[in-house]
């Protein structure tokens, strides 16, 4: 959606933020629930449409924010017409990945990929720091890190990311 309304340098950044010009302008969750009655998602999506520096939150996430009334001002009165067209989108996309094979997404997730190539640091919930260098997604969603020559998996329950 971003993309379509001309907003340039668009990346994501695992597990779940969408990033301009490496700023912090939404959040997305996605959650799949299994039960007697079938399987369904649950996704949830968090736009910042006003840009505000929020510095108590600075410790937790390292990423600043932005807003989209930055790159589209006159999406400030427009809110429910933008969440129709991010509905629109995101069921379009699942109707169509449902459809192809996960590393089709995979390379598509790939092509706006924040962290390619970069060095993180990853912080567990337990506090213990680990340093290495980004090297994709495994099949189950998971962060693959090469540390001292070793590729390791990070589930986002489990580690906050920084990258360099």
């Amino acid at each position: 959606m971003l993309l379509n309304q001309g907003v340039n340098d668009v990346t994501i950044k695992w597990p779940n933020d969408v990033l301009v010009k490496r700023r912090k302008i939404c959040g997305i969750l996605v959650e799949k629930l299994v039960g007697s009655g079938g399987v369904h998602v649950v996704i949830g999506v968090g736009l910042n449409l006003i840009d505000i520096e929020m510095d108590e939150f600075a410790v937790e996430n390292p990423l600043k924010s932005t807003g989209l009334i930055k790159y589209i001002p006159e999406s400030i009165n427009q809110r429910n017409k933008i969440l129709a067209q991010i509905i629109k989108v995101m069921l379009k996309t699942c109707i169509e990945q449902e459809k192809n094979d996960p590393e089709n997404i995979k390379s598509e997730y790939y092509k706006y990929d924040e962290l390619s190539g970069k060095s993180v640091i990853l912080t567990g919930s337990d506090g213990a720091v680990v340093q290495g260098t980004y090297a994709g997604i495994s099949r189950n969603g998971a962060l693959l890190v090469n540390v001292t020559g070793k590729l390791v998996e990070f589930f986002s329950a489990d580690v906050r990311v920084r990258f360099e």
